[in-house]
């Protein structure tokens, strides 16, 4: 520490913009000169570019502590032991009693709570933000959740499917704004989407949706249009809808059908033609589904249920299981995200 601060500051901001979000984090309080650096919107933003990698994930999960509450744990699979360890995430303030988890983007999660309160939390650096609620009037109904960032303005946006037996709203929550509106004219009045986060690949938000003919597709809604885009399922897959979801392998959007254990990878985005099949077979593999990939190597696939994991190679078929150590009373894994030092309490600017 006392060579570097005999070091001129672009030295110093070139070392550190290359180190761990978590260490960045704790280093903000060696001096008043760090702090300030480590915050700088623009480190933050250079930071992310340099050190995030679309395999280079950790699993979140639900665990209750030794206090029997409710929390959020981290579990880094980037290590050659099949022994990994579940890390609590802590927060100021209190504790929230959190209930589902709908997606996650640059190393912030949207999470909801019993009371159905929407979030946005970075686990790296503990900080939590509660979103305003969306007060629009509906009528009784289900809704479903996405997050991700609008490259063209460096927005972060939640978007809100609700909808009722013959109706569907979009609702838009920007970050920058702190406000909540509604886009009008929903295309996809008296059809059905799955009741899971939206999928965040290129800058769109992904679902399955079933119409009313019972057909099945990807809707992909532009963040930065606010529009929504049309993809074709792969053709072998039919309308077996029930028992495919979608999910993201190595930064790629992919199909996983339950039934037939075959993952469906879109290896050009939005090319229809470029679907290609990776089978996942000979292991004991039912009730888990692909959630992600080792870092630095896409033929190891991550499978969860809500508290087993298994790494599965795809070239040697062969999978072993991951015991997670760290907590009394077991796990629940509900997705990924990236280590990073984005802040949602410092994007959000009022008007």
């Amino acid at each position: 520490m006392s060579a570097m601060k005999n070091l001129p500051p672009d030295i110093i901001e070139a070392i550190l913009v290359r180190l761990p979000a978590k260490s960045l984090s704790r280093f903000k309080s060696v001096s008043k000169l760090w702090c300030s650096l480590i915050s700088n919107p623009q480190f933050i933003t250079t930071h992310l570019h340099l050190n995030h990698h679309p395999t280079s994930c950790k699993l979140i999960c639900f665990s209750r502590n030794t206090n029997n509450k409710k929390c959020l744990c981290s579990i880094d699979l980037n290590l050659n032991s099949d022994d990994v360890s579940a890390n609590e995430v802590s927060f100021l303030p209190p504790p929230v009693m959190w209930e589902i988890i709908w997606g996650s983007c640059n190393g912030l999660v949207l999470a909801t709570d019993e009371d159905e309160r929407l979030y946005l939390v970075n686990p790296t650096i503990g900080e939590i933000f509660k979103l305003p609620p969306f007060a629009l009037p509906r009528e009784e109904g289900y809704q479903t959740y996405g997050f991700g960032n609008d490259s063209s303005t460096d927005d972060y946006k939640v978007i809100v499917i609700s909808f009722s037996n013959t109706d569907m709203f979009v609702d838009v929550y920007s970050l920058s704004n702190n406000s909540w509106r509604n886009l009008p004219n929903s295309p996809y009045r008296q059809s059905f989407v799955y009741l899971v986060g939206g999928v965040s690949v290129n800058n769109n938000l992904h679902w399955l949706i079933v119409r009313p003919n019972f057909s099945s597709m990807i809707i992909a809604f532009s963040l930065a249009k606010e529009e929504f885009i049309e993809m074709n399922l792969p053709d072998s897959l039919g309308n077996n809808h029930p028992f495919n979801v979608l999910v993201v392998i190595g930064g790629k959007l992919c199909v996983f059908n339950q039934l037939g254990k075959d993952l469906w990878v879109m290896e050009e985005y939005g090319v229809g033609m470029s679907w290609s099949k990776v089978s996942i077979h000979g292991v004991d593999i039912d009730h888990l589904k692909p959630i992600c990939s080792v870092e630095d190597n896409n033929r190891d696939i991550v499978l969860v249920d809500d508290d087993r994991v298994v790494i599965y190679n795809v070239d040697e078929r062969i999978s072993r299981n991951v015991r997670i150590l760290g907590s009394p009373s077991g796990f629940t894994i509900r997705g990924t995200y990236v280590e990073s030092l984005v802040s949602p309490k410092c994007i959000r600017r009022i008007p």
